[in-house]
């Protein structure tokens, strides 16, 4: 009898959820006296994943809800750069290098697209963080071979990734070849935070070059204050000074 209820309880709901899952929502029915309240049924209907999930759990529910967006993307036809850029943003974090680089190079000639700037700097970004450098520098000549230079976020994370490892000389051409490309422009100063700080330590002496491309540091008041000035160093005092310097950053 027991199981014949569960059947017909199970029935109503949506399919795919796990039995456990089923039983929760059905003791939430069984407790209310009328229709149970929305904030109870939500956290055991809005994911169709096993109660104690893994990453590749959530890879492969991300991954379906990629596809069926495309399918009915296609079905509606209403395919453009932004829903190809979203796939190709799913793969880049939950699929393969090798994978993300297929659908770059089919995906949008498959729906008679050409990648842009930030098609370039999802994959750019992916390699830099799988730590494939010698990758990225290759699909970066590879873009500029069709015409389209890197964006600035995109020279932003290889000039960020040797600075952390103390490659100064690296970081500095690419970091010439971005302000000559892009007309005096540079990344942001949370990306060159880095190379300011490998110049200050290790090579203060050279300090003038690299002022020279990007200006001197915005938060250096800050560093002279903390070594030369007498400052109420209260919680609250050092909470203020971390959020003006977090605000720096994200210039």
């Amino acid at each position: 009898q027991e199981e014949l209820i569960y059947k017909r309880f199970e029935l109503a709901l949506p399919k795919g959820l796990p039995k456990p899952r089923v039983l929760r929502i059905k003791e939430v029915f069984e407790r209310a006296t009328g229709a149970p309240s929305l904030l109870d049924l939500i956290p055991h209907l809005r994911e169709r994943l096993p109660q104690n999930a893994e990453r590749a759990d959530f890879i492969k529910v991300n991954t379906a809800n990629a596809n069926f967006v495309m399918t009915m993307a296609e079905e509606s036809g209403v395919v453009d750069s932004h829903v190809v850029n979203a796939r190709l943003q799913v793969e880049t974090v939950s699929g393969g290098l090798d994978s993300a680089l297929e659908f770059y190079d089919e995906g949008f000639e498959k729906y008679g697209l050409v990648p842009n700037g930030y098609s370039d700097r999802l994959v750019l970004q992916m390699l830099v963080s799988n730590r494939r450098f010698s990758r990225a520098l290759a699909f970066k000549e590879k873009v500029e071979s069709q015409g389209r230079p890197v964006d600035l976020l995109a020279y932003g994370s290889l000039i960020e990734y040797c600075a952390n490892r103390g490659q100064a000389g690296s970081a500095m051409m690419l970091l010439g070849e971005c302000v000559a490309v892009h007309e005096g422009e540079k990344p942001g100063e949370r990306q060159l935070s880095m190379l300011r700080k490998v110049f200050r330590n290790k090579l203060s002496d050279r300090i003038g070059e690299l002022e020279a491309l990007i200006g001197k540091d915005p938060l250096e008041w800050l560093r002279h204050g903390e070594s030369e000035l007498k400052r109420e160093m209260s919680f609250s005092s050092r909470k203020n000074v971390r959020k003006g310097m977090d605000r720096m950053n994200q210039i």
